[in-house]
């Protein structure tokens, strides 16, 4: 497991090769921080786009509806989700990242969705 600190330079370093957000920096140099120092050691996804990023860890996105991340996806175009396992960055297309919140929403029943199983496993 990174630290919260090594993990968010995962977040910087993806950020600059994308070049993004281009203009709510702090999320991404701040908020972003401040989610991994106070959720560590837990999964995060992450929705990084051109204005700006959002970061979850899991206790937050678990019990949303399952049209969060389309509605996000539409409402904030040109962005790119990714799964934050703790030690790596994983890109995920918005099919995994809605398997993924479904994964967690039946996390007491654990029933593997699709590949969300596979992503959380590596």
């Amino acid at each position: 497991m990174l630290t919260p600190i090594q993990g968010h330079a995962l977040l910087l370093a993806k950020g600059q090769e994308l070049g993004m957000p281009t203009s709510f920096k702090r999320d991404l140099e701040v908020h972003d921080l401040e989610i991994l120092k106070r959720y560590p050691n837990q999964p995060h996804l992450w929705y990084l786009y051109p204005e700006g990023t959002h970061l979850w860890a899991r206790e937050h996105f678990k019990n949303w509806g399952l049209d969060f991340f389309p509605d996000l996806a539409e409402t904030l175009p040109g962005g790119h989700f990714f799964f934050f396992t703790g030690d790596r960055l994983h890109p995920l297309t918005l099919l995994q990242a809605v398997e993924i919140h479904a994964y967690e929403r039946e996390a007491s029943r654990r029933i593997p969705i699709m590949g969300a199983a596979k992503i959380l496993a590596s």
